[in-house]
């Protein structure tokens, strides 16, 4: 009898996922649905919105991070403010109640720009319409934290170095601020990029390959 031998290949394109959670004793703050949203209720998405412009990162770049919302006006960010109508007119320099931080280096980690738009000019982000259509939208950047925003401004930050863009706002049952600590927090998920199964003479092969081998060689000890 021929030994009968069986080649099967399998091949898998898996994407990078972004999963963001709001860690607080009460949910006072929502995302806004949006066609571009890909978590948090579908009110964050990775990079720069599509039709407003295009981050000058790719998805390889972004970085895990915490939002941390206080009532603490001693740990508010000054932000540049943008109009909402997102042609980038520069409205001023404005207060954001918290701070955002890279954890990517848990030993030190690395306060962040935000930027935020606005349609009435108030200068604080405190979207507090029960739909959302105050559009508050804020974008996280990748550059270290700089009270003046000296760097955005005259520029055009949407299409700069954005990790991410969000929409939300307040919970319309709860008030806001109704408890602290509050965190949002940002995680991206490593996934592999090609995937091979192949089978011959009763026995099973597994081939992969990691989309950064980057992240590979410095975060990674094992696969399970």
């Amino acid at each position: 009898m021929k030994n009968i031998i069986l080649f099967i290949l399998l091949s898998l394109i898996l994407p990078r996922n972004l999963e963001v959670d709001f860690i607080s004793q009460e949910d006072w703050l929502l995302g806004v649905p949006w066609i571009g949203g890909t978590d948090f209720n579908g009110g964050i998405n990775v990079g720069s919105p599509v039709l407003y412009g295009q981050s000058t990162l790719s998805e390889s770049d972004v970085k895990d991070i915490d939002i941390h919302f206080t009532s603490d006006p001693n740990m508010h960010s000054q932000c540049l403010v943008l109009s909402n109508s997102m042609d980038g007119t520069e409205i001023g320099i404005g207060t954001f109640p918290g701070y955002a931080l890279d954890i990517s280096n848990a030993d030190n980690p690395r306060r962040l720009n935000i930027i935020f738009y606005e349609n009435d000019g108030n200068l604080e982000w405190n979207p507090i319409s029960v739909s959302g259509q105050d559009r508050e939208y804020f974008i996280v950047m990748s550059s270290d934290y700089d009270a003046s925003a000296s760097i955005y401004q005259g520029q055009d930050p949407i299409n700069m170095d954005v990790q991410y863009f969000s929409w939300l706002k307040k919970n319309p049952t709860l008030e806001w601020f109704s408890s602290e600590p509050a965190v949002l927090e940002f995680r991206n998920f490593w996934e592999l990029s090609e995937f091979h199964l192949y089978s011959s003479n009763n026995q099973i092969s597994i081939e992969w390959k990691h989309e950064n081998t980057e992240v590979e060689l410095e975060s990674i000890e094992f696969y399970e």
